[in-house]
Formats: structure tokens, sequence, C-alpha cells
């Protein structure tokens, strides 16, 4: 049996991007100004710094609740209900395969069906998907 992946491993294989730092962002993790959101090892450890000195335990909470959720999401059935809810929209779905990796997709598409109401469709199917899903209120 393989061991769980930890948050900043789940981070280690994100790309440092506009899908995390808007998914930060959305959790209001205090982020040093410092951080120059490059993809690289130094702005992931500088992150992962940032989640394990965050004074409030329910936004470190958020945070690791939804890479879990995502890294979960990653696995074989998890990529093909997401490509499932993807579909049912052309445009989601080309940015949705040209995602770098499989724990990427299921990021991106839970930030962007957060940050584009117009989408509702796709954000119900993703709901669904999981119940234990990660659902920011």
């Amino acid at each position: 049996m393989l061991k769980p992946l930890s948050y900043s491993d789940i981070l280690l294989s994100l790309p440092v991007d506009e899908t995390l730092k808007l998914f930060l962002q959305r959790e209001n993790l205090p982020v040093p100004d410092t951080i120059a959101w490059i993809d690289d090892a130094q702005t992931t450890e500088a992150l992962t710094q940032a989640i394990q000195t965050c004074p409030q335990p329910k936004v470190r909470d958020a945070i690791t609740a939804g890479l879990h959720t995502s890294a979960q999401m990653a696995g074989p059935a998890g990529m093909l209900a997401l490509f499932q809810v993807a579909r049912t929209d052309g445009t989601v779905y080309a940015a949705f395969i040209l995602c770098e990796s499989d724990m990427h997709r299921p990021l991106w598409l839970f930030v962007l069906t957060l940050s584009r109401p117009s989408i509702g469709p796709i954000k119900t199917r993703a709901k669904r998907l999981d119940t234990r899903s990660y659902v920011p209120v």
C-alpha cells in the first residue's frame, strides 16, 4: 500500500500558476508579498511555509482538504468522472485537457467552477462526483 501524500507532496506536484494562486487567495491564506509566483521549488517551499505558519487553523484545514481532494480525484476513477463533467462545455474541455497533469486537472476545474458562475451545469455535476469533496462556502 502506498503512503498517502502530504499536502506538501501535493504542492510539489502542482504547477505554481494562476489556478493555485486563486485557490490560496480564495481560502484567505496570508502569502508574503515576496513570493514570485513562478513554478520553482523555492516558491513551492515558500507556499508550504505560508500554510504551515498560518495562524488560522480553519484556513490551513480548508487548504489541506482542498489539496487532498484534488489528489484523490487525480486517480483513474476521479479522472474519468472529471473528464465526463468537463466535456459538457467544449471550451472548458479543451482547457482541461491542456492542464499540466492529472493532479492539476481537479484543482483547475474546482477553481474554475468557483470563479465562473456562468458554468453552473459543470459546477452542479462536479459537486455530485464525491459528497466528501471539499466545497468551500
